[in-house]
């Protein structure tokens, strides 16, 4: 019952999509793939719907954010023809905010530096190279890349892809800067997720800022790294930075060009996804439902309207809020719950107080799940936002 997107929210809703009961297994894979393989992998929504990036504002922190729906594309509007991906933002098909990923850019990804207590805790899929020392690298050019300035002598390159996969069946995404409950949602996806989101965001001491130098001489002296270069057998490609750009769809929606179509078929896709998740047959009439206020009218009149008795009407207000805040699952079917004691007090007051309580129940509603990660989707009514949840 929440009516604004309140700040670091997720909340898209993935359940749209049927339970991948190995997708969270197969987060590992990410790591070892093939650029080739990640792509084709990226395109199986059945499996990842979505997956999750970093991006950076000037003089701000990591942000994390899911990007919804890929699907390969081709942008010829600079004259040259490169292969993107164009997908979504938003899980509203109505307003969903389409963008444009170079393909390199979400199946790449790059080579970092650590300590090597940090690199102790990676999981063994983590492509990573031998411990060295930081006087003891013969690369001279190396030696003037690496922070001497710190307590750390011990160090160990690793390659971190620049994407993770969300797991079809997901009840919730998350986005925004790193915090306890992000931290907590990516530890649920596993190891590999978790240590993905530490580098990214580059959450431990001993992690070094990304350098574009340091990755680009590192690559160029592979052979003479030996053991150092991060371990992997898969054909990797190295992108400049693991932060992402993303590029707006061109303006002129022509029907011959491959983006228009490539966008055209994306939100066919997310509305086909948006209409498996609507749980009633009253919903599908309005699939969208994007930002759907409560219906304050209804909710003013519960208290103004005489019946027989002050207990009858008691009752047809706890009746008519039970079935406004009902939840489905296709299963279970529709579930009643009950109402709070706070809201039960509400009701009984006498009817002129009633809309101002119930008004200031709904504030704080909304004020405590601005700050939880609990609200699976906040920008989505019911039943979209809660069906497959309890």
């Amino acid at each position: 019952m929440v009516t604004a997107l309140p700040p670091n929210s997720g909340g898209y809703i993935t359940s749209s999509f049927p339970t991948n009961d190995s997708a969270k297994q197969n987060i590992a894979k990410i790591f070892t793939q093939s650029s080739k393989a990640r792509a084709s992998l990226i395109e199986k929504h059945s499996q990842y719907p979505g997956y999750y990036a970093t991006t950076q504002k000037p003089n701000k922190g990591f942000r994390i954010t899911p990007i919804l729906l890929p699907i390969l594309g081709l942008d010829d509007t600079g004259g040259t023809e490169v292969d993107i991906f164009a997908a979504t933002l938003s899980n509203v098909a109505s307003e969903g905010r389409a963008v444009l990923i170079p393909h390199a850019q979400l199946c790449g990804s790059t080579i970092r530096l650590v300590s090597q207590d940090f690199a102790k805790t990676l999981p063994p899929k983590f492509p990573k190279g031998k411990a060295f020392k930081n006087t003891e690298i013969k690369v001279a050019p190396f030696k003037d890349l690496l922070p001497f300035d710190s307590d750390t002598k011990s160090y160990v390159l690793i390659l971190c892809p620049n994407t993770l996969g969300i797991p079809a069946g997901e009840t919730e995404t998350v986005k925004g800067s790193s915090d306890d409950n992000m931290a907590e949602h990516f530890r649920e996806l596993g190891k590999h997720a978790i240590s993905w989101l530490t580098v990214q965001t580059e959450g431990c001491e001993g992690i070094v800022p990304f350098s574009a130098a340091l990755q680009t001489l590192v690559a160029a002296n592979k052979k003479a790294l030996l053991t150092i270069y991060p371990k992997h057998t898969a054909v990797i490609n190295l992108t400049p930075s693991q932060l992402f750009t993303f590029i707006s769809p061109p303006a002129v929606e022509d029907e011959d060009d491959a983006i228009y179509t490539t966008i055209v078929e994306l939100r066919a896709r997310l509305l086909a996804a948006t209409m498996r998740n609507t749980a009633t047959a009253a919903s599908q009439q309005n699939p969208l439902g994007l930002n759907v206020d409560v219906d304050m009218e209804s909710v003013l009149e519960l208290g103004l309207k005489p019946t027989a008795t002050p207990a009858s009407n008691t009752d047809r207000q706890e009746a008519k809020l039970r079935l406004m805040c009902a939840s489905f699952c296709p299963t279970a079917g529709v579930t009643l719950l009950d109402l709070r004691d706070t809201i039960a007090e509400v009701l009984a007051e006498k009817k002129e107080f009633q809309p101002e309580s119930f008004s200031n129940q709904l504030t704080a509603t909304s004020n405590m799940l601005s700050q939880s990660m609990d609200a699976v989707n906040r920008s989505s009514n019911w039943p979209q936002a809660y069906a497959n949840t309890p």
